[in-house]
């Protein structure tokens, strides 16, 4: 009697293991795709956590930093360039060292057409990480710009004052680090009219607004993380002075800025507006 109910025990426990163990999977089964059902549903409202942020993020083809003297002022574009294949909406972000004081962020359908650039919402998305203010923006267009102040001076060589008048010779420091790999950085600085870079791997990409003139060295293959640094120099001619052939096989970003921009920059940073937090 005994080892019939031992047996009977046994064959019930035996039993019992794989209905355990199948609603065990089912109700895993389960969570797993209601978490996944709720992360679409966030997605979808525009509610996406930081890893999955992480993972949305679309990278920049290449990119450009010009330094500019305005007034008295030295500005940074930063310009973004997104691949062609690019699907839009595209979430992007942008590095600056942190407390830059950003005056403008915002986009555009390409580098020809600034009369239809748009403004990002204010105030901007923005986070403070390895001292880099990291701006988050939703781009529809292939183009980017982000104009700075920059309140070092570039110059390691000559003087520029607030009329525009110069040393003979002009020497400015560049750098920047990129939050992903680029294709293509292009460090760019932009002279007073008549001045003249022979400097060998430098673009020439023609007059600014103001008859200024902007050379640019590119660098390939830039890592992200990897800070990217050069000096150009550039020595005054004449104003009457032959210029270099542009290069136009450079289809690049945004190399000048409107009228409109630059005196909104301008008032912007004389008033000493403070960066969004």
């Amino acid at each position: 009697m005994l080892a019939t109910m031992n047996l009977n025990r046994l064959w019930k426990i035996a039993l019992s293991v794989p209905v355990t163990l199948s609603l065990t999977v089912f109700s895993l089964l389960f969570a797993v795709s209601a978490l996944g059902a709720e992360a679409e549903a966030e997605a979808e409202n525009g509610e996406v956590t930081a890893e999955g942020a992480m993972s949305a993020i679309t990278n920049f083809e290449s990119m450009n930093l010009k330094i500019i003297y305005i007034q008295g002022i030295w500005v940074g574009l930063l310009s973004g360039e997104l691949s062609e294949f690019t699907a839009f909406p595209a979430h992007v972000e942008v590095g600056v060292p942190e407390d830059t004081m950003v005056g403008w962020f915002g986009q555009m359908p390409s580098s020809e057409f600034f009369d239809d650039a748009t403004q990002f919402p204010e105030p901007y998305e923005m986070r403070t990480e390895d001292g880099m203010d990291i701006y988050f923006a939703i781009m529809t267009n292939h183009y980017m710009q982000m104009e700075t102040r920059i309140e070092e001076n570039p110059l390691i060589e000559g003087t520029i004052d607030e009329f525009g008048n110069a040393s003979e010779t002009l020497t400015m420091r560049i750098s920047y680090t990129p939050l992903s790999d680029l294709d293509e950085m292009v460090l760019t600085a932009a002279f007073p009219p008549g001045f003249v870079s022979t400097e060998p791997d430098l673009r020439f990409f023609g007059d600014g607004p103001n008859g200024e003139q902007t050379f640019g060295r590119p660098f390939e293959n830039v890592s992200a993380g990897e800070e990217i640094s050069t000096t150009i120099t550039a020595t005054f001619v004449g104003e009457g002075a032959a210029e270099p052939a542009a290069d136009n096989t450079t289809i690049f970003i945004v190399l000048a800025i409107t009228v409109v921009l630059v005196v909104g920059v301008f008032f912007f940073f004389i008033w000493g507006k403070r960066k969004h937090t």
